[in-house]
């Protein structure tokens, strides 16, 4: 286990002194990631627990989104789908709250109609 600089706590594997296999970050502002990692970075699949109370279960590269995945926001809407660069990029789906479904394609976090 290792405390950052910065109150961040991460428990898991090294490999050449970064992150690098499985392992779990705690976040300073209360968000917390548990998943895989590669050159100090979030990749591979894991599931970040935000501080807002949304959660992001997926696919991940060099820290970001990047993938399939699930996120489920604070607000309690769901987007399923494809992420690229941690934007929702490609087919997904979001269902609102309030049961409404969309079902579509996505470029920079904008479905397109």
């Amino acid at each position: 286990m290792m405390t950052e600089a910065n109150e961040q706590v991460y428990d898991g594997d090294w490999q050449n002194d970064q992150k690098y296999g499985m392992g779990q970050m705690n976040y300073a502002d209360g968000s917390m990631y548990n998943g895989y990692w590669a050159d100090d970075c979030r990749d591979g699949v894991g599931q970040m627990i935000y501080a807002d109370g949304s959660v992001y279960h997926g696919e991940w590269s060099n820290g970001v989104k990047h993938g399939r995945g699930e996120m489920k926001y604070g607000t309690g809407s769901v987007y399923q789908g494809k992420w690229e660069n941690d934007k929702k990029h490609g087919k997904g789906k979001v269902t609102e709250a309030n049961g409404v479904v969309y079902h579509g394609d996505w470029t920079e976090d904008l479905i397109q109609y």
